[in-house]
């Protein structure tokens, strides 16, 4: 009996053996799985974000140069139908003609070809997509156009450029502490039945950081300006410049990172019962408004920020290619060829760095910055090329031969980046569809 008892406790070991065997391979198992599946999320995620990151280069890219195009096709025509000459504040007027009826007519087209409207594939609804985020560009470059209009006219004095600059700020600062703006941005984010044409139109004050970038950049760029005059050589007025480059990466950086710490403690902060004494009371109220603008004001000057880096990226990135390499005086000085092989290098480089992560790496601001000003970068490089060749094709001369040459590149450029922009889409497409079988 004692043999038996023996022979059948070893058997339940041995069951019980294997039975905890199986439990910890399935445990291992579940644990692979889960750890498989984290991959796959964060690959599809990596791929997700890059694609993304390159879109929106891409669509800002395209959008920059159509809005100079629409700008000055229209500013041509309007100078050349209701103004004789080209002379003081008619070009002003001109300017914000074309501004004013922007405002009026691309927020009702922007609410048209919004949600649903743009669903699908085809090339129809790609070119629908890329309509829909190139109209607010298109108005932020008429007001643009405006300012530097005006600043142009005031002979670009240093005074008229920072008085333009903070009254800017102030009105839109304005503008974007009214309730409805609040109500109109929510909305749109939104989507839905909640998009309305009203809240399209009340949301334009938040479509103006272009023209309030472009002020702002005028002012910072006077002394850099009047220090380049001093200098002697092209090398040494390229060395001003690009140290001016490194000086306001610094700063903008510091200012951003500050600025989005304090919003994030403020956010993050409960309402006490001292922030509701203090709102109890009118006096109470008003400092709290007063308070609330100045934020608004302070987010404002840190929006524009980004575009004054933009800027000073495109002029140093100008400086050495035209003047220093091709010793020119500034890129519509150069041949078309010269721009062509500048605008396409820049195209190549800026969005292999994007494509590959090189962009996105390390300080988030610091990418930030770099992709807003590599997009304005290669738009504003495609308008000077279309620049020097529409002046090649009309001998410099305007009237109706300037006005019909714009319409001309006006029309051939939507109809080719339309076709460039669903392409570009249906091979990022193509690519999420080969990622999602590899990783089944």
């Amino acid at each position: 009996m004692g043999g038996v008892d023996v022979e059948v406790d070893m058997e339940k070991n041995a069951d019980l053996g294997e039975e905890v065997d199986i439990k910890a391979l399935a445990k291992e198992l579940s644990l692979l799985k889960a750890h498989i599946v984290k991959k796959e999320e964060a690959a599809r995620s990596s791929n997700a974000a890059r694609s993304a990151q390159l879109t929106t280069f891409f669509e800002k890219c395209l959008a920059t140069a159509v809005a100079w195009i629409t700008s000055q096709t229209a500013y041509e025509l309007i100078v050349l139908r209701f103004f004789n000459g080209k002379v003081g504040y008619e070009l002003v007027i001109a300017r914000l003609i074309y501004a004013l009826l922007a405002t009026m007519a691309f927020p009702g087209v922007a609410w048209l070809v919004r949600g649903s409207t743009t669903a699908g594939e085809t090339l129809w609804k790609d070119y629908l997509k890329l309509l829909g985020q190139a109209l607010p560009i298109m108005i932020a470059w008429a007001w643009k156009d405006f300012v530097s209009q005006v600043i142009d006219n005031f002979g670009n004095k240093f005074y008229a450029e920072i008085s333009l600059a903070v009254g800017l700020t102030a009105l839109i600062a304005v503008l974007q502490f009214l309730p409805c703006f609040s109500w109109a941005a929510k909305s749109v984010k939104e989507g839905g039945d909640s998009d309305t044409i009203l809240a399209r139109y009340c949301i334009v004050a938040g479509q103006l950081a272009l023209a309030l970038g472009y002020a702002w950049n005028s002012a910072a760029t006077w002394i850099v300006g009047k220090i380049q005059e001093k200098t002697e050589t092209p090398v040494q007025s390229f060395l001003v410049q690009l140290a001016y480059l490194f000086l306001i990466t610094k700063l903008i950086a510091a200012a951003t990172r500050f600025w989005q710490s304090k919003a994030a403690k403020v956010a993050g902060a409960s309402v006490d019962s001292t922030k509701a004494d203090l709102t109890s009371s009118p006096s109470g109220r008003t400092v709290t408004e007063a308070i609330a603008m100045a934020d608004k004001f302070g987010d404002l000057t840190i929006c524009s920020a980004a575009f004054v880096y933009g800027w000073g990226l495109l002029n140093t990135l100008d400086q050495m290619w035209f003047t220093l390499i091709h010793g020119c005086t500034s890129s519509t000085s150069c041949t078309a060829l010269s721009n062509l092989e500048y605008s396409a290098g820049l195209s190549v480089l800026f969005s292999h760095l994007i494509s590959h992560h090189e962009v996105g790496s390390g300080d988030k601001i610091i990418s930030s910055l770099r992709v807003n000003a590599m997009s304005l970068t290669v738009g504003w490089a495609w308008m000077n090329f279309f620049n020097v060749s529409i002046s090649n094709a009309t001998g410099g001369k305007g009237g109706w031969d300037l006005v019909l040459a714009y319409f001309v590149l006006l029309f051939a450029y939507w109809i080719c980046t339309g076709v460039f922009y669903h392409n570009f889409l249906q091979k990022r497409r193509a690519e999420a569809k080969v990622l999602d079988k590899v990783l089944l």
